[in-house]
């Protein structure tokens, strides 16, 4: 079940206003998905302790203008607030139906 609202930010260049460009994560599409936590761990952060979880996450197949998947590691995924790296994506039997994307909080 696609129950959880996910963002897919991409990096775009966006004019400085002095003839320079300065990246950007904009946001590319806005998706449900089935989300599962693959993996958890702690790291010190600010005199504390910050919990750090993995997930995979199922979206709906969207194609590029190749029928390849259309996200890939260069882009991220906020989730609950939080932005993770895309480690991974996977064409869930090869069927062109479900991607399953790979995730990780960032280090």
């Amino acid at each position: 079940m696609l129950n959880r609202q996910i963002l897919i930010k991409r990096v775009t260049n966006a004019d400085d206003g002095m003839g320079g460009v300065t990246q950007t994560w904009a946001t590319q599409a806005t998706l449900w998905a089935k989300v599962r936590a693959t993996s958890a761990r702690e790291r010190a952060y600010a005199g504390g302790l910050e919990a750090l979880v993995d997930y995979k996450m199922v979206i709906r197949f969207l194609g590029d203008a190749n029928n390849n998947p259309a996200y890939t590691p260069d882009d991220r995924v906020e989730y609950q607030g939080l932005t993770y790296g895309i480690v991974g994506v996977t064409d869930i039997d090869n069927a062109r139906a479900w991607l399953e994307l790979s995730v990780r909080a960032p280090q």
